[in-house]
């Protein structure tokens, strides 16, 4: 659950950085000392790197090749956020975001 959720997040922070800046950079400051989005994302990165999670799904040996895979289970889940509908194309930059991309 935890490599799922760091993976993710990440992720989900790359893709939602100009939607609600705002609220990245309180996190950042919060856990980080930091005050921009970017730091905020690099920094968790470490964090989750330093504890041996994986922050890609590459990571965990899963190939670029199940993008594809992955973007049918988002959509057949309905997958969404709580504050921001995800579309379609959401799904796809999320995808290539937790592939690294």
């Amino acid at each position: 659950h935890g490599a799922t959720l760091s993976i993710a997040y990440i992720a989900w922070l790359k893709l939602h950085s100009t939607r609600c800046a705002d609220r990245i950079i309180k996190l950042g400051k919060g856990l980080f000392g930091v005050d921009n989005v970017d730091d905020t994302i690099s920094s968790l990165e470490a964090f989750f790197r330093k504890i041996t999670s994986p922050t890609s799904l590459q990571d965990e040996g899963i190939s670029p090749e199940e993008a594809g895979k992955i973007n049918k289970q988002l959509i057949h889940n309905k997958v969404s956020g709580q504050h921001y509908q995800l579309s379609r194309d959401d799904y796809e930059h999320i995808t290539n975001l937790m592939f690294g991309n």
